[in-house]
């Protein structure tokens, strides 16, 4: 049978269908990656997120280049050798064909997960008004190399693929005022002994 010449009606589908799935490259990131984070320093960081099955991913960071293929499920994952500690933001470039994403101001430092329950969920908002000492601290909280992050996910009787919501803030006497008083107190002092973000 010949091969016939795409009609214009096949054009128009072949439009919708891209509109409707993405296109040919989509890719991202997981949702932890977002502006303002923070990676751990001296060890090996690994990057994940998703893309058309069988996609190349091209990573980028601090001079680092990897790249890997996402799996049959679309999920992929890099590796970036150990990083030195650094308070110079920087970008995290994710390419993939002709898509391009760029989480901004990345810093390198420390990286602690502080969880719990009412003891965690007590702000530090809430302890500067019962608190003197918390008051002081919460008004000096203008410290631009501590970022938070606050994972508040609902409850599954499963692993999940991805975050499905939240990003990364700058410390600032506001937004750690809605964060957790023993993860500021925690990243505050860690920041000023280790002089590291």
């Amino acid at each position: 049978m010949p091969h016939r010449k795409p009609t214009s009606f096949h054009l128009v589908v072949y439009l919708a269908w891209l509109a409707l799935t993405g296109s040919a490259h989509a890719v991202r990131p997981a949702k932890v990656f977002s502006d303002h984070m923070v990676l751990q320093r001296d060890r090996v960081v690994p990057i994940w997120g998703f893309a058309d099955a069988g996609t190349t991913v091209d990573v980028q960071f601090a001079q680092q280049r990897v790249k890997a293929k996402s799996d049959a499920t679309g999920q992929w994952t890099v590796q970036l050798q150990p990083l030195k500690a650094d308070a110079k933001g920087k970008q995290l470039i994710i390419e993939s064909g002709d898509e391009c994403v760029v989480i901004r101001d990345v810093l390198v430092g420390e990286v602690w997960f502080a969880g719990g329950q009412s003891n965690m969920a007590y702000t530090a908002g809430q302890m500067a008004k019962r608190v003197p000492q918390g008051k002081v601290m919460l008004a000096a909280a203008d410290l631009p190399a501590i970022r938070f992050r606050k994972i508040n996910e609902s409850n599954h009787p499963s692993p999940q693929r991805d975050l499905t919501r939240g990003q990364w803030q700058i410390c600032t006497p506001a937004s750690a005022a809605r964060h957790s008083a023993v993860a500021f107190v925690f990243a505050r002092r860690l920041h000023l002994t280790l002089n590291v973000p």
